[in-house]
């Protein structure tokens, strides 16, 4: 059995109406920030992708749909 993501946890405290302790804000701040690291550096690496392969590269097709996806376009 794998372990639930700490993201996914917290966010299912929050859902739930479960009362986070002081750490577990910090916790789920800290997550956030990471993630949103994580996300950014996936993005610039989905842009260079794109920057780099031809149109026709089914590659570019894909990272061009990912970029949408992560930037709320689609």
């Amino acid at each position: 059995m794998s372990k639930q993501p700490e993201a996914l946890r917290l966010a299912d405290a929050l859902e739930n109406g479960t009362c986070l302790s002081y750490i577990e804000r910090d916790n789920t701040a800290t997550e956030l920030r990471r993630l949103h690291d994580v996300n950014h550096d996936l993005l610039e690496t989905l842009k260079d992708i794109a920057r780099y392969t031809t149109a026709s590269d089914p590659i570019s097709e894909v990272a061009h749909a990912a970029i949408a996806k992560a930037e709320g376009s689609v």
